[in-house]
């Protein structure tokens, strides 16, 4: 593991990466951000001055009718965002009723994961095949696992689980059946995040 301030001046992960997942956060670090963007919203709605730089982070969020928070998603809607479990061995760009892609060379045209020999995250949307099935989403497979919103009831309290495998896993854990455990206070250079925000009315 490397130490947080290290990472951020790594080059292959640093933050100068633009277009790149954000890593090095941990589940506490994750949630803040949620936090401070609902914030952001909020005020937003209410008419309150935010710095346009700000503004420009929960744009499309202000035009959404009912979108009033942001958080990270629950393993359940983790799994529906890349097309549910109907088939167990598929990868989320395979249709939710399947065929499952078999072959590690048919992963690799789609997903960033070890067996890519990248052996860093790969930028967003650089596989243009592997938009989830239905619902078009990006890096769902690969590139780094994502914190989820809710703590398994099998786990210890300290325990999240993370979806999606990474760019240092090989490719059987990028399906969308597959998770992992992680410590909530842990940052690792193939951890990242992903946010939704549930429209409510």
């Amino acid at each position: 593991m490397q130490q947080k301030g290290k990472l951020f001046l790594e080059a292959h992960f640093g933050k100068e990466r633009r277009g790149f997942p954000v890593v090095g956060v941990n589940h506490y670090e994750a949630e803040a951000f949620a936090n401070w963007l609902t914030w952001l919203l909020k005020r937003l709605r209410a008419g309150e001055d935010v710095a346009a730089e700000d503004q420009a982070l929960v744009a499309d969020l202000l035009d959404q009718k009912g979108c009033s928070r942001v958080r990270l998603p629950t393993p359940a809607e983790w799994v529906i965002m890349a097309g549910g479990l109907a088939n167990k061995a598929r990868y989320p760009w395979d249709p939710p009723r399947g065929p499952a892609t078999e072959t590690v060379e048919d992963v690799i045209l789609r997903a960033n994961t070890d067996e890519s020999s990248i052996h860093r995250t790969s930028s967003v949307a650089m596989y243009p095949q592997d938009s989830s099935q239905p619902f078009g989403l990006f890096d769902l497979a690969g590139n780094v696992w994502e914190w989820t919103d809710t703590l398994d009831e099998d786990l210890p309290e300290w325990a999240h689980l993370l979806c999606g495998g990474s760019w240092n896993y090989n490719s059987s854990f990028a399906r969308v059946a597959d998770d992992n455990r992680g410590l909530r206070d842990i940052s690792l250079d193939y951890i990242g995040f992903r946010l939704v925000s549930p429209i409510e009315f």
